[in-house]
């Protein structure tokens, strides 16, 4: 599965599954999927160093068939989709 939707995830995980993105750039986005409770965020504070992860949401749970079916029609057109601008 996709990102988050996969289970708990690192950031680091997350952004290296998430191509040309800048650390400041997913904090952001992360921050915006915690506020529309898309994600819960978890810090392992017993952990040294901190350990964050995130996590699905019961809400988000509603969007896995969507993605799901986003990312196989990504698959399957991908020799067709051009990303040079």
């Amino acid at each position: 599965m996709i990102g988050v939707l996969g289970g708990n995830t690192r950031f680091n995980e997350l952004q290296r599954t998430v191509k040309g993105i800048s650390a400041k750039m997913l904090s952001v986005e992360l921050k915006k999927l915690e506020i529309n409770q898309l994600v819960e965020r978890k810090v392992l504070a017993d952990q040294f160093p901190v350990i964050v992860e995130y996590l699905p949401t019961e809400y988000s749970e509603s969007l896995k068939d969507i993605i799901t079916a986003l990312a196989q029609w990504g698959t399957n057109h991908k020799k067709r989709i051009t990303t040079d601008n």
